[in-house]
């Protein structure tokens, strides 16, 4: 185990939000059957009080979660100097691949989980007797149990992480190709101007996402068929976008034509950080709507979810903007 500061505060940070989330999970579950079986209404209001005071201690420890996934990150940061080897955080998550891997694949799931349930919980909130709290209690087991692995399987990550006795293989190993980088994207297949058709498609989709958006935002369409359309598009900009930053972007702002790793751009460019974070959040957020559209509503409820989902892509296309504006101002920017 490696012991710096950035150890003891992911082992405090993990350990107080795992205790957070079990002890507001079961209460919350405890006092939501109190809820179902009690009879008078104020017993009833009773017994929803401290639900809610449950699920206002579980937000505080999803909170927690949610600024774990940056921390992760940086304490894989601190781990370079002890690992022979290691030149970025590619190197570190060599020490144990495939559970590194399991975390990073686990952290945005429990994102996307916790998240879309804090929006239908409060959506829930905002309705006279609260008609979804079945569902808002069943979505709150699937994220609470993500996120709990996801804690657990941290800490344990934590507490084995041991320097290797050799030196392992860093990105220079694998990034630095001859291009293409990756099997990803063959030559043959897109031609020897593949940058450039990449290109168009980050542009085109970020664009055209955005500009979908606001669209249904203008004449608003609420209909669920439009979210299914803007979740898929969503994920295949996130596809494109993944590929040209590796491809083509990463190497241009490292001033690096050659290397095509992007832990390295996240630590030569910092502002790359603020660019994934605004893409993450505005598609998440442009995906979060199909969930809540699947609620079987009627009358003032679905007017007022209507409502919901339009403020929601609203802050999916401005996330969406500026991350596309931030890296065309660092693409300029560059000599």
């Amino acid at each position: 185990m490696v012991l710096n500061a950035f150890v003891l505060t992911s082992l405090f940070v993990g350990t107080l939000s795992l205790i957070l989330m079990a002890a507001a999970a079961l209460s919350a579950l405890y006092f939501h059957r109190q809820y179902r079986k009690s009879e008078g209404m104020d017993e009833r209001a009773s017994a929803q009080s401290r639900v809610n005071l449950s699920m206002l201690l579980l937000f505080t420890a999803f909170l927690l979660r949610l600024a774990n996934w940056p921390l992760f990150y940086i304490l894989l940061q601190s781990f370079i100097p002890v690992v022979p080897g290691a030149m970025c955080i590619y190197g570190v998550t060599q020490v144990m691949p495939a559970f590194t891997a399991l975390l990073q694949v686990l952290k945005p799931l429990s994102f996307f989980l916790m998240g879309g349930w804090l929006i239908f919980y409060g959506f829930d909130l905002s309705l006279r007797n609260h008609p979804f709290m079945n569902k808002s209690i069943r979505l709150l087991v699937a994220a609470s149990t993500v996120a709990a692995i996801d804690g657990v399987a941290e800490l344990i990550y934590i507490l084995v992480f041991s320097p290797p006795g050799v030196a392992v293989s860093c990105c220079t190993v694998v990034a630095d190709l001859v291009l293409p980088s990756s099997l990803l994207l063959p030559v043959p297949l897109f031609s020897a101007h593949y940058h450039r058709i990449l290109m168009a498609g980050y542009h085109g989709f970020n664009l055209g996402l955005s500009g979908l958006i606001c669209f249904l935002i203008w004449q608003r369409n609420s209909k669920h068929a439009w979210f299914a359309f803007i979740g898929i598009a969503a994920l295949l900009n996130g596809a494109i976008t993944y590929a040209l930053f590796k491809e083509y972007l990463g190497p241009r702002l490292m001033h690096l034509p050659d290397h095509h790793c992007l832990y390295c751009l996240l630590q030569y460019q910092p502002i790359a950080i603020a660019i994934l974070g605004f893409f993450i959040l505005g598609s998440f957020l442009a995906i979060w709507p199909l969930w809540l559209g699947r609620v079987a509503v009627a009358g003032e409820v679905t007017e007022r979810l209507a409502t919901l989902n339009l403020h929601l892509f609203k802050w999916a296309a401005a996330c969406l903007l500026a991350s596309w504006v931030l890296t065309m101002l660092l693409q300029w920017a560059m000599p």
